[in-house]
């Protein structure tokens, strides 16, 4: 089984996140080895360039790589819930393998772990990825057509995603000795 860094950027439709309306502007995964380190680049795939449909086929064609593929990032249910109901909206389907996704897939979230490590508290987890609060721009950025910034946002978060996941897993295999 392959790990990949998985993650969405969604135009939040509203004022708060709603997984039935936002839109999703990109899809990011990384196949990442044994030791957590990303093997290859980092693909984006980009609303702006295509639409999103287009970007959901496209992902479609490679998550159904069947169990090679093992997400892993935080607040996967977010992601696969917005990509369900993405699908449903813009494919007009109500493929099974979605339902996989959200229900049966192995997949690593670290959202919990998070939580763990932030003193068991649910407001701020993911400041420990250290995003930096750039997430809040995001749809500004979208706005403006600043999609560079995106960009280097997605790239950023990926790398600090990465660089926690391999400290998480160094230390749960130094406490296993």
């Amino acid at each position: 089984m392959t790990e990949y860094y998985f993650d969405t950027e969604t135009y939040i439709a509203g004022k708060d996140p709603n997984p039935e309306k936002d839109k999703i502007i990109t899809i990011q995964f990384q196949e990442l080895d044994r030791n957590g380190e990303p093997v290859g680049e980092l693909h984006i795939l980009k609303e702006w360039e295509k639409s999103e449909k287009e970007i959901l086929e496209e992902f479609l064609g490679v998550f159904d790589q069947g169990f090679d593929f093992i997400p892993v990032g935080a607040n996967l249910g977010y992601d696969f819930i917005v990509i369900y109901n993405r699908v449903k909206k813009l494919l007009k389907t109500e493929d099974l393998r979605w339902e996989f996704l959200l229900h049966g897939k192995p997949k690593i979230d670290l959202k919990y772990t998070l939580i763990i490590l932030n003193n068991g508290e649910f407001k701020g987890w993911n400041k420990i990825l250290d995003k930096g609060g750039d997430n809040k721009k995001i749809k500004d950025w979208y706005e403006k057509k600043e999609y560079d910034k995106i960009e280097n946002y997605i790239l950023k978060e990926g790398k600090n995603f990465i660089k926690t996941y391999k400290d998480i897993k160094k230390h749960i295999l130094e406490y296993k000795k």
